[in-house]
């Protein structure tokens, strides 16, 4: 078996609840043998034919995986901080990867469902947030860390703040987003003055 397909076994376990666990079962005596084999030598109608790479079975009471991700960015205040956080999901070669979700949802949706999700960010920051709300959101990201050591280091590092922008986004929205965030930085620079 996989290590994949093992894994998924034992998500099963957990996003389905103790009530699927071998020892809950309604065979108790089936139970007590399932659980004294290793998990690879154990019975289950998923591992028997063990899961196709790209599809995997879907387990009762787990979550949909747009609903998922959005019920965890909304615990991220910050709409620039969700927009670092997806852009930390996505690697050099311009895919989108969760090796957490990807133990129970396919690795291409789980691309296409980041991919969506970084765009939508990118867009409500872009056009639903004037630059006061901008400002104020930057306001709260900064409060989390060295907030005077962070904006001189984006005044003096070129503009780092690019890597938020996703790479579907048009050479215009890039353009306007450097330029509307540089004037951010101004007024960042005159609301955390450096130490002199």
């Amino acid at each position: 078996m996989s290590w994949k397909a093992e894994c998924f076994t034992r998500q099963r376990y957990i996003w389905g609840g103790i009530r699927d666990h071998p020892r809950n079962s309604a065979a108790p005596e089936a139970a007590q043998r399932e659980c004294g084999t290793p998990l690879s030598q154990r019975r289950s109608s998923t591992t028997s034919r063990g899961p196709s790479p790209d599809i995997i079975p879907d387990v009762p009471g787990r979550q949909p995986l747009p609903q998922l991700i959005e019920s965890t960015l909304v615990r991220i205040p910050s709409r620039f901080a969700r927009l670092l956080y997806l852009t930390r999901c996505c690697n050099d070669g311009g895919m989108y990867r969760h090796y957490g979700l990807e133990l129970v949802h396919a690795a291409a949706e789980v691309h296409r469902t980041l991919r969506q999700a970084h765009l939508d960010e990118w867009n409500r920051w872009q056009s639903e947030f004037t630059m006061e709300q901008q400002f104020l959101d930057l306001l709260d990201f900064l409060c989390e860390v060295d907030a005077r050591l962070v904006v001189h280091s984006w005044e003096l590092t070129g503009d780092p703040w690019d890597v938020v922008v996703p790479r579907a986004a048009s050479l215009a929205e890039r353009d306007l987003f450097r330029v509307n965030f540089r004037a951010l930085l101004t007024l960042l620079k005159a609301h955390f003055p450096a130490n002199t």
